[in-house]
């Protein structure tokens, strides 16, 4: 996680859409890498 100054323009999060994620946190503009999924171990 990264905080930002401000967020970004709304151009420039879509081209980050599946690598970056944007967020607020309490009012805070944040930064993270996308959330990956990994797939369960089948028995």
């Amino acid at each position: 996680m990264a905080r930002l100054t401000a967020l970004p323009s709304i151009d420039i999060i879509h081209g980050f859409r599946g690598i970056l994620d944007f967020y607020l946190w309490r009012g805070l503009p944040c930064v993270r890498s996308w959330p990956r999924m990994t797939k369960a171990q089948q028995t």
